[in-house]
């Protein structure tokens, strides 16, 4: 939900507002709600004051992970059902795997025959176990990974 005002916005399907969550990232790019008004944030670009993943509970800042190069630009973010999260990071062409309690984080290693290409969204189906990664670039592929399970494995 991209909202250059400090906050994130929650409509309902009919396009009411629910409410209004405020983060303090001036341009928020994406949000999920990990808990109850527990919400993850990344930022619409990098900047030295941006963490990768922000948490945010009734407007304050709980917790928050990672920092940002001058060429990173973090485009989607999810949540598995371990509180693992994902972030496609754009411009690096990479998947980053953060663990829920925000204090560690991998890339995921792909077979050294796949070259992303502007990686801009994805979607995780872990009762199949497929990973499905979106491209943003002249190809504008969609690239479907399977047995994409546990994620835990990444971090023993």
């Amino acid at each position: 939900a991209f909202n250059s005002i400090n906050s994130i916005n929650e409509y309902t399907p009919s396009g009411s507002l629910v409410r209004q969550v405020t983060t303090g990232i001036t341009k928020t790019w994406k949000a999920v709600e990990v808990s109850n008004n527990v919400w993850a944030v990344i930022p619409e670009s990098s900047s030295a004051t941006n963490p990768m993943i922000t948490m945010y509970t009734n407007g304050t800042r709980i917790n928050s992970f990672g920092s940002y190069g001058p060429e990173s630009y973090p485009r989607d973010l999810l949540i598995d059902s371990r509180g693992y999260f994902l972030v496609v990071q754009y411009d690096l062409n990479e998947i980053h795997v953060v663990n829920p309690s925000l204090t560690d984080h991998r890339v995921i290693q792909f077979p050294v025959n796949v070259q992303m290409n502007g990686p801009f969204a994805m979607n995780y189906d872990e009762s199949r176990g497929r990973l499905y990664i979106g491209e943003f670039s002249v190809t504008r592929r969609l690239m479907v990974f399977n047995n994409v399970t546990n994620l835990d494995f990444l971090f023993n």
